[in-house]
């Protein structure tokens, strides 16, 4: 997302922008992932702009709209009225597909983009041992509210959240996944675990034990977030909320 005063509508274009205005640009954007992106952006193609780190959404929206820090990557829901009044102007989202809200701005997928990016999600959890026939009727019943058209649309999509609303099976999987992903995005940023092998042992069995929770039904809202925008938030890992702009295993940024 970027301050439309930048007169830019495309990656590229902000890139060449940043050459011409070296030394004068900077982003945020809320997550590891997102940082790396960006970065990834100034190493192999020369773009020139400092990340800024910033509190929340709203102090985020009020620099970018201020020009101060006139580029950033976060949760498309945090600029969505600013995108239809034309104060900002959406340069990609970091979702599998484009924003129903907004269908012009390009996937980074699509602009040849293959790195790791971790997103955003919410997902819903039950105690482990919870009887299966319970962790399906909740299931049923979420999946059924959250397939409801006025429902989807309201709470939802015009939300810029990307409902998923996956069995227990795949959210399990989607969980398993992201912890690898997010694996490759801290050796690719050159962090390490400051955590004992006996520490790493007891979360990777607490893990383990835990999936069948985790699984209940990932009501993961995914963010999508949108141009230099997406996939927001800290990357706090909240179990038992099973937050994640991502699945309701509905998915929201970002």
């Amino acid at each position: 997302m970027v301050n439309a005063a930048l007169k830019v509508r495309t990656v590229d274009e902000l890139v060449a922008l940043s050459k011409e205005k070296a030394g004068t640009l900077s982003y945020t954007a809320p997550s590891l992932p997102l940082s790396l992106y960006l970065e990834r952006l100034k190493r192999e193609r020369g773009a020139d702009w400092v990340g800024i780190p910033f509190r929340g959404g709203g102090d985020t929206t009020n620099a970018v709209l201020s020009g101060s820090t006139p580029i950033a990557f976060l949760g498309m829901q945090n600029f969505i009225s600013h995108l239809q009044a034309g104060t900002m102007n959406g340069l990609a989202v970091d979702g599998a597909q484009r924003s129903p809200l907004f269908p012009d701005i390009p996937t980074l997928a699509e602009l040849g983009y293959r790195g790791n990016l971790t997103r955003v999600y919410f997902g819903l959890v039950a105690p482990t041992g919870t009887p299966k026939a319970i962790i399906d009727k909740i299931r049923a019943d979420v999946a059924a509210i959250g397939n409801e058209p006025g429902f989807r649309k309201k709470q939802f999509i015009d939300r810029a959240l990307e409902p998923v609303l996956s069995t227990p099976e795949e959210f399990a999987r989607f969980l398993i996944e992201d912890r690898v992903t997010s694996q490759r995005v801290v050796k690719e940023a050159g962090l390490f675990a400051a955590m004992s092998e006996t520490k790493h042992m007891s979360f990777r069995s607490w893990l383990g034990a835990s999936l069948a929770a985790l699984a209940l039904f990932a009501a993961g809202l995914r963010g999508r977030g949108a141009g230099l925008s997406d996939a927001a938030g800290s990357r706090d890992r909240d179990v038992e909320c099973g937050r994640h702009q991502r699945h309701l295993h509905a998915r929201a940024g970002r």
